[in-house]
């Protein structure tokens, strides 16, 4: 009797429309993962942490991964997500959040004579106050892995594929805007936007994916410089001590470096792209 070869993907009835549909196969594992436990937590009255659907997108890009292509897809996945062998500067980038937001403390500072505690810039919602490199470190792992390696891990490469970077970041930040809308219900979510606020926070998410997939690319598909910039960027507008003029500042940036990287790239798909 033959045996299955380990490295094959699965075949039968969800294999086929797997394979035929990859994107939209990954949405819907995403969404069910994470809208799986927010809604509930929405509907219970929205008091527990968001944190855990964040790790949606991470469980979708895996559970897809093997279903197209076994444990070669799994370990070919795991291999972006622990590529740390990139030029020095890519890290440098990866930190730049944290830069402007220092940055903008400083003119704050000089405005108003202030600064917020240690503490403060220590406590995100959602999270234990650990420290701020422990919070970094929970932030990493759970946000900025577990949202990456699915949007920039899975979606990104196949949108650029038949797409220009403009289009691709378009394309990738509707499903990323609408994945976001439960945890406008939930206290350690989105819940405290003002509806004023909405659409700057739907153009900063089209310029993070022009940035992210833009720096996804450039470092060689490394997944764990996108997460430590999607983990930086989170401690540099997400902590008590830096919302507001931090967050304000670090999303003006943001704005400006995916203008900038529009302006100088080239008008077509990537069809290089790691997938």
């Amino acid at each position: 009797m033959a045996h299955p070869d380990s490295d094959s993907a699965p075949v039968g009835v969800i294999g086929g429309p797997v394979r035929r549909h990859p994107l939209a196969a990954f949405y819907a594992v995403t969404f069910l993962v994470s809208w799986g436990y927010w809604i509930p937590v929405a509907v219970s009255g929205g008091g527990i942490s968001h944190f855990p659907g964040l790790l949606g997108p991470m469980v979708a890009a895996f559970v897809v991964s093997a279903i197209l292509d076994g444990s070669r897809g799994v370990r070919e996945l795991t291999g972006r997500m622990l590529r740390w062998r990139v030029p020095l500067r890519w890290y440098m980038v990866a930190l730049l959040p944290l830069v402007g937001a220092v940055l903008a403390l400083g003119a704050l500072w000089l405005i108003e004579g202030s600064l917020p505690t240690f503490e403060e810039l220590s406590t995100m919602s959602g999270l234990p106050s650990f420290g701020w490199f422990a919070v970094l470190v929970m932030v990493l792992l759970i946000n900025g892995y577990g949202e990456e390696v699915g949007w920039r891990g899975f979606a990104w490469p196949r949108l650029r594929q038949r797409h220009s970077m403009s289009r691709a970041a378009l394309f990738l930040a509707i499903p990323w805007a609408v994945w976001h809308l439960p945890t406008f219900w939930i206290d350690t979510g989105l819940r405290g936007f003002e509806v004023a606020v909405i659409p700057g926070w739907l153009v900063g998410l089209v310029a993070g994916a022009v940035v992210l997939g833009w720096l996804y690319e450039q470092s060689g598909s490394s997944l764990l410089i996108v997460a430590l910039f999607h983990a930086s960027l989170n401690m540099a507008s997400a902590t008590t001590g830096t919302e507001g003029v931090p967050a304000i500042g670090v999303s003006i940036m943001i704005i400006a470096a995916s203008i900038v990287i529009l302006r100088h790239s080239p008008a077509t798909r990537n069809s290089g792209t790691n997938v």
